[in-house]
C-alpha cells in the first residue's frame, strides 16, 4: 500500500521524492541519538509513497563531503540531483548521487564515510 513507517534516531533525515509534488519532504519524526540518553523517547513517523516516489536515505559524509575549496556538497544539491534523476531507476539514481558526490569531491580526502540508500516505488 505504499506506507513507510519510519523513526530517526539522531541521523540525518532521509528525503521522500513526490513526484506528483515535484518536490521532498523531509521525513524527521525520531528522536536524538540512538544510545545518547538513556531516557530518550523515539516518535514513529508514517509517509505514503505513490508511484515514482523515491526515498533517499543517507549519512553525513554526503552533504559533508567537501570539494578542493572546502565547500560542502549539502542537502541542496542533493535534492537537485535526485530531482533531475527521479525519473529514473533507483539503481541510475543512486549511481547519478554518487558521480555527483564524486566528482564534486574529486581529489579530495573525505573525512566520513559516504553511504546512500534509494528506493523507488514503481
Amino acid at each position: 500500500d505504499g506506507q513507510l513507517r519510519f523513526i530517526n534516531a539522531g541521523h540525518n533525515a532521509p528525503l521522500l521524492y513526490s513526484k506528483e509534488k515535484d518536490d521532498f519532504v523531509g521525513l524527521h519524526d525520531g528522536g536524538p541519538v540512538l544510545g545518547l540518553f538513556p531516557d530518550a523517547t523515539f516518535n514513529e513517523g508514517l509517509a505514503t509513497l505513490a508511484s515514482g516516489d523515491v526515498l533517499i536515505a543517507f549519512t553525513d559524509g554526503v552533504t559533508e563531503a567537501e570539494n578542493a575549496a572546502e565547500q560542502e556538497f549539502g542537502e541542496e544539491r542533493l535534492r537537485l540531483v535526485v530531482s533531475a534523476a527521479a525519473k529514473k531507476p533507483a539503481k541510475e539514481i543512486l549511481e547519478d548521487v554518487a558521480t555527483a558526490v564524486g566528482l564534486w569531491s574529486k581529489g579530495v580526502r573525505q573525512h566520513d564515510d559516504i553511504t546512500i540508500l534509494v528506493l523507488k516505488k514503481n
